[in-house]
């Protein structure tokens, strides 16, 4: 690590100054990751496991983008637009944090340097439209149907098991909701998640309409 690299630089009795800087560096950006994850993971561990309650979707994207831009910064630009007025949904905070985070993940390895992976919220009816975009390779149309399926992958050995999009598929599923993809090759990969809206949310806009 960048560690090691300045201690076997400072060790030569003529060292460079540079190289010493430049590795100081990556141990700083790698405590300031190490926070931001500990930090998001206590965050969402606050609330026990299966408990339903009242979720700011806007909250819960922003703390999985912060952990995305920790891990992936060097190459992925993640941009939001959560409108102005925030929106609600009835579930659990932090399975809908791992189904969220697990498509943001996914889509953060689908780019390449200086990718973009653009996540917006909409309100639609009676729903809450999630939509997670990323400027990557794309889905080859043969494997797009089977993206969902437990353990399918179309990475090399050792870099994913193909769980992540199942896993978002049946948390999604387990809140009443939909989760769909769209991909063209060389263009990138849609994901749009629709979750029914807080009753609660639904009357104050009926109210004002």
């Amino acid at each position: 690590g960048g560690a090691q690299i300045a201690l076997r630089e400072l060790e030569r009795e003529s060292f460079d100054t540079g190289i010493v800087k430049e590795s100081v560096k990556l141990v700083d950006r790698g405590v300031d990751r190490i926070t931001n994850i500990v930090d998001s993971l206590r965050h969402f561990s606050k609330d026990k496991q299966g408990r339903i309650a009242t979720c700011k979707v806007s909250e819960i994207l922003e703390a999985c983008i912060s952990l995305i831009r920790s891990g992936h910064q060097d190459y992925v630009d993640v941009q939001s637009n959560f409108g102005s007025d925030p929106l609600f949904v009835n579930g659990d905070r932090n399975q809908l944090y791992h189904a969220f985070f697990n498509v943001l993940e996914n889509a953060a390895l689908a780019v390449s340097t200086d990718g973009v992976v653009n996540v917006a919220t909409r309100d639609v009816d009676d729903s809450v439209i999630v939509v997670i975009e990323d400027s990557g390779h794309g889905i080859a149309p043969k494997d797009l149907p089977r993206v969902m399926e437990p353990f399918f992958t179309t990475r090399d050995p050792g870099e994913g098991i193909g769980m992540g999009l199942s896993i978002a598929y049946n948390i999604v599923n387990s809140h009443q909701g939909t989760m769909k993809i769209s991909s063209r090759a060389n263009v990138g990969t849609r994901v749009q998640i629709t979750l029914p809206k807080h009753e609660s949310h639904q009357k104050e806009t009926e109210e004002f309409l």
